[in-house]
C-alpha cells in the first residue's frame, strides 16, 4: 500500500490481494489514514492494482464508505471496469467509483 496526495485528494493505493488473510492490515492503513488526513477529508481508495477482493475485501471497503462519512469527508474508489476490485463493489458503492486516476479532476463533490 502507498499513500500520496494528488491535489485536494489523499490517494491509498491498494495492492496485492484484499482478502481474509490481509484484511485487517488494510483496515489498519485505511482507518489510519482516515483519522490522519487533514479536514477537509477526501479520501481515494486506487483499487486498480488488485489482483483479488473476497468477501472480506468488500465488506472493509463499505467500512471505510462509512468511516469516511463519520468523519464528514467524501471517498471515491479508483476501479476500472473488468479489474477484481469493481465486481466486489456493492451497487452502494459504485456511485463513488471512477475508472481511472485522472478522472478524478471531474470530480467536483
Amino acid at each position: 500500500m502507498e499513500t500520496c496526495h494528488e491535489g485536494r485528494y489523499t490517494v491509498l493505493t491498494l495492492t496485492g490481494s484484499l482478502v481474509a488473510d490481509t484484511v485487517v492490515t488494510a483496515e489498519a492503513r485505511v482507518l489510519t489514514t482516515i483519522v490522519l488526513a487533514e479536514a477537509p477529508l477526501a479520501l481515494v481508495l486506487d483499487l486498480s492494482k488488485l489482483e483479488m477482493v473476497d468477501l472480506h475485501g468488500a465488506h472493509l471497503l463499505s467500512k471505510a464508505q462509512f468511516a469516511v462519512r463519520a468523519a464528514r469527508g467524501t471517498l471515491h474508489l479508483i476501479a476500472p471496469p473488468g479489474a477484481p476490485a469493481r465486481g466486489a463493489l456493492s451497487r452502494y458503492l459504485l456511485g463513488s467509483t471512477v475508472e481511472r486516476r485522472e478522472d478524478l479532476k471531474l470530480l467536483t463533490g
